[in-house]
């Protein structure tokens, strides 16, 4: 999987993917897992909602295919986390609160998540990631920087909890 890295300001809408999808220089792009750069092409597409505490977003999120070594990887904003339906934003907002000792049915209220949700990903942060932030000094003030420094030190999304290949993306222009 691929993470194009965006502002967290950006709005997580079908529109702005598709505008940063349109902009993307694929042929820029290296594979995560075999290096080559410039050998996509599009392979196709697939329907994710993600949920931002606001609302729930259906996103047609584009597949391409590496024609070195034929593995395919999907095309995620930053806004998302690989393998989960709740935005990175809204995952942070829920461990800020926990920190700040706020129950379950506060957050519940609050987010518009259910407290399984909170309570899943709660449970991933301390088991995985609370952790690896002390170590690798991660702050949520800045998600980009957040995300960043997560690929930099462990080349995973914050939050992603699967060890697939995943790279992040830069747009240099």
């Amino acid at each position: 999987m691929i993470t194009l890295l965006v502002n967290e300001n950006n709005p997580l809408s079908q529109t702005f993917y598709n505008e940063l999808i349109e902009d993307l220089q694929i042929y820029k792009i290296s594979c995560p897992q075999c290096k080559c750069i410039g050998h996509f092409g599009i392979h196709g597409y697939y329907t994710r909602t993600v949920t931002t505490g606001i609302a729930s977003v259906s996103i047609r999120i584009q597949r391409i295919k590496c024609n070195s070594c034929s593995m395919t990887q999907a095309l995620l904003t930053s806004q998302m986390v690989p393998y989960s339906q709740i935005a990175l934003s809204t995952q942070v907002k829920i461990i800020e609160e926990i920190e700040k000792k706020t129950s379950y049915s506060s957050i519940e209220a609050k987010l518009s998540i259910s407290i399984y949700c909170i309570n899943y990903i709660i449970s991933n942060y301390y088991k995985y990631w609370k952790q690896m932030k002390l170590i690798a000094s991660l702050d949520f003030s800045n998600l980009s920087k957040l995300t960043q420094l997560s690929f930099a030190n462990y080349s995973l999304q914050f939050m992603q909890i699967r060890n697939t290949a995943n790279s992040l993306w830069v747009n240099t222009t």
